[in-house]
């Protein structure tokens, strides 16, 4: 895939406060004609800090000797002179929203609510800049929403909202915890044309993430789900991880699983596991990343070349497991990946 330089745009006014249950999209906004990139997470000193120029405006120079004050600050609008919205939210789920936080800048998550979804598409096309100019074809889209659940039924949530819709249409499916299983939460992306299927599924009160770029359509659509941290299950040792995982092919109408070897690690540093699952050579990956900054062990699946031009890719806390899956009714492709920690 040819590399691709994105210029960031200011392409939609972010909803900062808290969010409606109906959820929504935004306009666009005028091309940014200067970026001051962000200082390091910490610097070199150990402070923490930024600085954002956008057309003109600007949100100054801010220092920070912790993460937290940090964090603070960049979903603080008056601090910032409400400039460089949606840069500073983007630097936010960057390096502020962890796997168990519980929170996202906006939602009501902390406040009695159950989960809150945001669904962030990118056009990837090489655009002109008569094309960024253009308030109708924004080159980003967001969608957010706040979700209350009374944990007792199987619900499903639409998110995405009018303007990201040409991309394809993102929904929460939340489970309730039952004699066998922890409360569960689904993030599924349906593409608009091609009606390919994307899952990811992990245990609630936690972050799940599911990123599926489209090489041929040149598409990106991130969905990420966080729900209130009294989901979460009691920590358990992560040492070690179980993975199998379905191609597709099933026996007496039933898909057959493969166990993938255990994965053992130290939890102090990253691993990754590479399957091959079909005899083209296909493959998926599986990594492990160790907590860090008080945050739990997270895990990452990545798939790539499905149906040779798209790429999934989803994240969630280990202690809660991950699940993926991808399914298109006009091919034979079949894909489901499911971890979890052994001692489960």
């Amino acid at each position: 895939m040819k590399s691709r330089h994105i210029i960031p745009l200011l392409s939609l006014t972010l909803l900062l406060g808290a969010c409606s249950d109906g959820g929504g999209g935004n306009a666009a906004a005028p091309v940014p004609t200067t970026t001051v990139p962000p200082m390091s997470v910490p610097d070199a000193t150990g402070n923490f800090g930024y600085e954002y120029t956008i057309s003109g405006c600007t949100t100054g120079k801010h220092t920070f000797t912790s993460k937290k004050a940090y964090c603070n600050a960049l979903v603080n609008d008056s601090l910032n002179k409400n400039c460089a919205r949606e840069m500073r939210v983007e630097m936010y789920n960057r390096d502020c929203i962890q796997q168990n936080t519980g929170t996202i800048p906006g939602s009501n998550v902390a406040n009695g609510g159950s989960a809150y979804c945001q669904v962030n598409s990118m056009d990837l096309r090489d655009r002109s800049f008569r094309q960024n100019m253009n308030p109708f074809n924004p080159q980003r889209r967001q969608a957010v929403r706040s979700i209350y659940w009374d944990a007792k039924r199987e619900q499903a949530y639409n998110l995405t909202a009018m303007p990201a819709m040409s991309y394809g249409s993102s929904r929460f499916i939340m489970t309730p915890s039952s004699i066998k299983k922890a409360a569960q939460g689904e993030v599924l992306f349906k593409q608009k044309d091609r009606d390919g299927v994307f899952t990811a599924t992990s245990g609630l009160g936690s972050l799940i993430r599911l990123t599926v770029e489209d090489a041929d359509a040149e598409t990106e659509v991130e969905t990420l789900c966080t729900s209130h941290a009294s989901f979460k299950r009691a920590k358990v040792d992560a040492r070690k991880v179980k993975c199998t995982y379905s191609n597709g092919r099933e026996i007496r109408g039933k898909a057959v699983r493969h166990e993938i070897p255990l994965i053992t690690w130290n939890l102090k540093k990253a691993v990754e596991e590479t399957v091959v699952y079909n005899r083209g050579g296909d493959a998926f990956a599986i990594r492990l990343y160790p907590a860090t900054g008080g945050y739990a062990e997270k895990i990452e699946i990545a798939v790539e070349g499905l149906d040779i031009d798209m790429n999934m890719k989803a994240e969630s806390t280990l202690n809660e497991g991950l699940s993926v899956s991808y399914k298109d009714k006009y091919s034979s492709e079949e894909l489901s990946i499911e971890c979890a920690v052994a001692s489960k």
